[in-house]
């Protein structure tokens, strides 16, 4: 469900005792945050109304994060839970159900008594099945009652259904029953929440992912007949892969038997069992042909069954298993990858998992420390060290959990997880340098190739270097595939430690941890020789397998390495460039049927990458399996040396022709948004989706029969800058807010005036469908109104009030030559002394932090000057760096488009410009007092002046002016 599908909750919604503590504690938080007495605060009033400002709603949003461990994004609170009442309601229908539980719980020995006397009508009691433990205080007491209570009703919950259910079917049914209380959850469609407050979690660990009952999507007639005829046909297709696999559910505990499950395409979620391969081509047990694009999960660098590899397996099978003695080869296969990556040494085992494992082993035995850290986005296998999740924390370093049931929390606790790429992770690890061991990374994410930050990973190695923090790559997929060096030898960077797989086994399982020799030392002792006094020096850990080096799979890496070697880069270049054609190809074409689709890769990894709420994606994959192109399980793709171009051709030709069958019912439809925004606009009217036209609209105030006034955003994106203007303009006619696309980072900010205008113009009007129309506008927003009533006048609309507040017009908007060559500086700047002059801050001393900024590599000024912010306390000490970045990127955008706006025609109406009496906005026009605006209105400008600065004008005491000045404006419109 996306952010404006979550319906705002009634204020008749009952509350119960949960609730009722929620809304006091919430009422403590506003009280202290506006600084009055809690029985000052009317819990049903609207935040705007309320008087938080934006500052505000960051502190209480950080608030909450640190008292319900619930993320409450900014749009949340002003659109969906406006109210403490509303806020208090949701968050506690976001609680687990052991929190609640833990409120019904008066008595810890009562509820003990009562959930042992639950469970033993079905036999023995949990407590007689564990062994007993201590209990040091009252809250482990508490926390143990509420779990077997949870689990007492799920039990009894189970109990009766299987009752019931037995009691219906046949022995054999009843063993695989086909719906229970357990069912899977959908994993490509969200549930009742937005995407981003699905990641609560304890300050401990992760919630267990508790299976729910799962809702089909609605779909229309043509389209539910599409997917019954699609299943059907697949179903009959591939009969004996469905077959096999519900024969094999009881006693096979397979995960990929399940993989992607989701309600609605149930019938087609089973694997596809293959009988043969060769080249590029897979054959399944019903005999139907594939082009292959999963490649083994990228093991398969040359296809399946390579001649050269199947020759020296045949060669090494004839000479027996050989298990236990040291295979000849596996001495020669080190120093090949040694001489292609330019490691010093190299140690086998058997997975890419099994390597990360013996990387990090590696570097807390040398460094004698024991964290590790690694970034959000990245896989490095099914190891216990490597599944943590970050969430925010207080104090800047997110906290650690476990991000799946059945990994102890302690595993957590030795981990940091960071955002990749961001800078402010770079803070992070020199704060934590004392204490880790190694910083792990996946250069290129497999997750999301398009994303390749070169210039991070580079002041990552220069840290951890100078630091003595042990860098460790996995390389285990871009690792032989991008180059005969990898990423490295690609982008210069040259890690510690180093793990490999995958395309070295070509089918086989191997994985090798290669790097220095000082670290490497750590597995055997070091260097030493025979005939003489050395011997190991190095202190040991353990790093052993039954089946590390064997046989068999020396023998294929020494084949695939010998390719490699004599094929040279060229291998991976051709690879690549076939692999980008590929992606342009589909890209073009996607972009012609404007659809929000893209083709992302790195060497020759792709992917498909989309919005998760476009309907009919999951379709597109099974629709090419009927085309014989096999591109299921995780969706990371791959070309190999085996795919011929006219594989590669039939490939396009599948995605075309699935594309047009789908969007013939419906799916696929086509987005008006490409990669670089909003297309421009060409006509006097342009059709957006349903969401883009309903994303900017905010409801500040719905009381009021008179027609309604429109407020558009300033160049930090939001409208809370009138917050108090609309207080003051009284209740008698309803205000909306238009604010900017991509202020919650999902969407692309605009970059142009024109393009802003024509979204909002059809955003308005789903308020008011028809003109006359009054528009408000402060700063930055003068532009977008201005712009807006030039359209809207050209389709044939009235604009009966056009306001603008304390801005000069798009004439002479001449920068110091110092704020030209440094576009980002001068967005902070601006950015902070917008933040700060909204807080009635003194603006004297942000021209010196000029100076200061432009002294600073790129990557800390940011940092900078959130630092002067929080120290300024202008901005709360937990604020997510993330969404600092994406207002700040939003700033820049609207800057941008601020400066390049040049008006085409001159307005024909009647314009009122409100000047600041304290303000220098009109710097530029000494001798003009429409400060250029009559240069742009064919009647002379109206110039209202109001007490207070460029900012002040909007605060009070100085607002009650403005907005008696404008109720007067107002009171003269029909």
């Amino acid at each position: 469900m996306t952010h404006s599908q979550v319906q705002p909750i009634s204020n008749s919604s009952p509350i119960d005792a949960s609730t009722q503590r929620i809304l006091g504690e919430l009422t403590r938080i506003a009280s202290d945050i506006l600084g009055v007495h809690p029985s000052a605060i009317d819990v049903h009033t609207h935040f705007f109304e309320m008087g938080l400002e934006s500052i505000h709603t960051l502190q209480l949003s950080g608030a909450v994060r640190k008292q319900f461990d619930i993320n409450v994004s900014l749009r949340l609170l002003l659109e969906n839970t406006p109210t403490i009442h509303d806020l208090a309601i949701y968050i506690s229908k976001q609680r687990p159900l052991e929190e609640s539980a833990t409120e019904s719980i008066p008595d810890v020995n009562e509820s003990q008594r009562s959930t042992s006397s639950t469970v033993s009508q079905n036999g023995t009691s949990l407590l007689e099945n564990f062994p007993k433990i201590s209990t040091p205080n009252t809250a482990v007491k508490q926390l143990l009652a509420q779990q077997l209570q949870v689990m007492a009703k799920q039990l009894d919950l189970l109990r009766h259904n299987t009752l019931s259910k037995q009691q219906t079917l046949s022995p054999s049914e009843a063993r695989t029953p086909v719906s229970t209380p357990l069912d899977i959850q959908q994993t490509t469609t969200s549930t009742s929440l937005p995407q981003e407050n699905q990641n609560h979690s304890s300050n401990r660990t992760s919630p267990p992912k508790r299976a729910i009952a799962p809702q089909k999507e609605t779909l229309s007639t043509r389209q539910q007949n599409h997917l019954e005829g699609l299943i059907e046909r697949l179903s009959q297709l591939t009969q004996k892969s469905k077959q096999l696999t519900q024969i094999h559910r009881p006693c096979h505990a397979n995960p990929r038997a399940v993989s992607g499950f989701n309600l609605a395409i149930k019938e087609l979620v089973y694997p596809i069992y293959t009988q043969r391969a060769a080249g590029a081509k897979i054959w399944d047990i019903d005999d139907n042909e594939y082009i292959d694009m999963s490649m083994g999960f990228g093991a398969l660098l040359f296809g399946h069954s390579p001649s050269f590899v199947v020759e020296a397996i045949q060669q090494q099978i004839q000479q027996g298993i050989q298990l236990g003695p040291q295979s000849r080869l596996a001495g020669n296969v080190a120093e090949l990858i040694c001489e292609l990556t330019g490691q010093e040494r190299v140690a086998f085992c058997n997975s890419g998992k099994d390597a990360i494992e013996g990387a990090i082993r590696i570097a807390r035995a040398v460094t004698g420390r024991s964290k590790i850290a690694f970034f959000t986005g990245s896989f490095h296998g099914n190891l216990d060290d490597v599944l943590a999740t970050g969430i925010p924390s207080g104090d800047g370093t997110p906290d650690s959990v476990p991000n799946a049931p059945g990994i102890p929390s302690y595993k957590a606790d030795q981990a940091i997880v960071l955002d990749y790429g961001n800078p402010q992770s770079l803070n992070i690890l020199k704060a934590h340098a004392h204490e880790l061991a190694a910083v792990l990374v996946e250069p290129v994410q497999s997750e999301r190739p398009g994303f390749q930050p070169k210039a991070f990973l580079h002041e990552l190695r220069q840290w951890t270097e100078s630091a003595g923090v042990v860098l460790i790559f996995d390389e285990v997929i871009t690792g032989f595939r991008t180059h005969p060096g990898g990423v490295q030898a690609l982008w210069n960077i040259r890690a510690d430690l180093t793990t490999y797989a995958k395309a070295i086994g070509v089918g086989f399982p191997i994985g090798a941890v290669a790097g220095k020799a000082a670290l490497m030392d750590a597995l055997d002792g070091g260097f030493w020789n025979y005939g003489d006094a050395s011997y190991p020096q190095t202190e040991t850990t353990i790093f052993a397998g039954t089946y590390f080096k064997h046989p068999l799979v020396m023998a294929a890496a020494w084949a695939a390495l010998n390719h490699l070697k004599h094929s040279g880069p060229l291998l991976q270049e051709t690879l690549t460039r076939k692999t980008t054609q590929l992606a342009t190809t589909l890209n073009t074409y996607f972009e012609q049927k404007q659809l929000p689709i893209q083709v992302v890769h790195f060497g020759s990894l792709f992917r498909f990458t989309h919005p998760s709420t476009l309907k009919g994606i999951d379709l597109l994959f099974y629709h090419l399996l009927e085309k014989g192109v096999y591109a299921l399980e995780n969706r990371r793709l791959f070309l190999s040396t085996s795919h011929t171009d006219e594989e590669i051709e039939q490939v396009i030709r599948a995605v075309k022709e699935s594309v047009v069958e789908l969007q013939e019912v419906e799916f696929l439809q086509p987005s008006s948004t490409t990669k670089y925004g909003y297309t421009a606009v060409n006509s006097s009217f342009t059709k957006f989706s349903k969401p883009d036209i309903e994303a900017p609209l905010i409801k500040i105030q719905s009381q009021g029969s008179k027609r309604p006034l429109f407020f558009i955003h300033s160049m930090g994106g939001t409208v809370l800058c009138y917050n108090q203007l609309v207080r003051s303009l009284g209740t008698d006619r309803p205000c909306y807010g238009l604010q900017a696309l991509g202020l919650y980072g999902d969407r692309e900010p605009y970059t142009r005036i024109e393009d802003m205008a024509a979204h909002y113009i059809e955003t308005l009007r789903l308020a008011q469908p028809e003109g006359p129309y009054l528009l408000v506008s402060w700063s930055m927003g003068s532009f977008i109104a201005f712009e807006m009533a030039q359209q809207l006048q050209k389709q044939g609309h009235l604009i009966e009030l056009l306001a603008l507040l304390d801005n000069p017009a798009p004439i002479s908007r001449s920068k110091p030559a110092e704020v030209e060559s440094d576009f980002d500086v001068t967005a902070l700047v601006g950015f902070a002394r917008d933040i700060a002059g909204a807080a009635g801050y003194d603006l004297s001393t942000f021209h010196d932090r000029f100076n200061t900024l432009r002294k600073l590599p790129t990557a800390e000024k940011l940092n900078y000057f959130l630092d002067q912010l929080q120290a300024a306390n202008l901005m709360p000490t937990d604020i997510d760096f993330h969404q600092f970045c994406l207002l700040f990127k939003l700033y820049k955008s609207n800057l941008r488009a601020y400066q390049n706006y040049l008006p085409q025609i001159i307005y024909p109406e009647r314009l009122l410009l409100f000047q600041g009496k304290d303000s220098d906005e009109g710097a530029a026009y000494p001798d003009d007092l429409s400060w250029g605006w009559d240069q742009l209105s064919s009647e002379s400008v109206e110039v209202v002046v109001v007490p207070g600065n460029h900012y002040t004008m909007l605060a009070k005491p100085q607002v009650q002016v403005l907005a008696e000045q404008l109720n007067s404006y107002l009171n003269q419109t029909n």
